[in-house]
């Protein structure tokens, strides 16, 4: 092969990789961020359950992050002409991007886990802004509302992992009956779930 054929698809598989690479960064440092974390957490804090200084974290520091890719955009143009060029006009760079974004949004919507990880990352984050003034059944027992470790017993039939708070929000629509038993790890007996959960109001399936 030609030393300048096989210079070019080194440089175009170069641009590809980079293309990969920047793409995944930008969807974890401003998309997600933005997408997911600023409006669970401003959800959270209208419903008084979140400090509002958690807001604010998730708008700058995706705005930073595209300062600094934009900065870099600069400098490139400006120091390395010849680069910014061959990154302006390859397909494949811009091929980089798109799969990289598309593969990160896919298994975030379509991934079950990746969801749950999702949110047991956000609660880790957030977990010393909690405010558990109203939530004195998770202060008592020092839970997390937002981990899924609760699992719950019908009939033999056993379903789950549930968050305390999932598991509350189930028992006021309805779905969560007194005959049910819960159970987390750390606790060695199966309880009735009125005895985790308060009274609840509709008793019997």
């Amino acid at each position: 092969m030609d030393e300048a054929v096989r210079s070019f698809f080194l440089m175009e598989a170069g641009l590809f990789v980079l293309g990969v690479v920047l793409g995944a960064v930008a969807f974890g440092t401003m998309a997600m961020p933005l997408l997911y974390a600023l409006p669970r957490s401003l959800s959270l804090a209208l419903q008084g359950r979140l400090r509002w200084r958690v807001v604010p974290r998730y708008l700058v520091f995706p705005v930073l992050w595209g300062v600094i890719f934009a900065l870099g955009a600069y400098a490139v143009s400006l120091y390395a002409p010849d680069i910014w060029e061959q990154l302006y006009t390859s397909p494949l760079f811009y091929a980089g991007l798109t799969l990289a974004v598309s593969l990160r949004a896919f298994r975030v919507i379509g991934s079950k886990f990746a969801r749950r990880k999702l949110r047991e990352d956000f609660a880790d984050a957030v977990r010393d802004d909690f405010k558990y003034a109203d939530h004195k059944q998770e202060e008592e027992m020092g839970e997390d509302v937002y981990k899924p470790i609760w699992h719950l017993s019908r009939g033999g039939v056993r379903y789950g992992p549930y968050t305390f708070d999932e598991l509350r929000r189930r028992a006021k629509r309805g779905a969560v009956y007194e005959t049910d038993l819960l159970w987390r790890p750390g606790v060695t007996d199966w309880a009735e779930a009125s005895s985790v959960l308060g009274p609840i109001k509709n008793g019997k399936p």
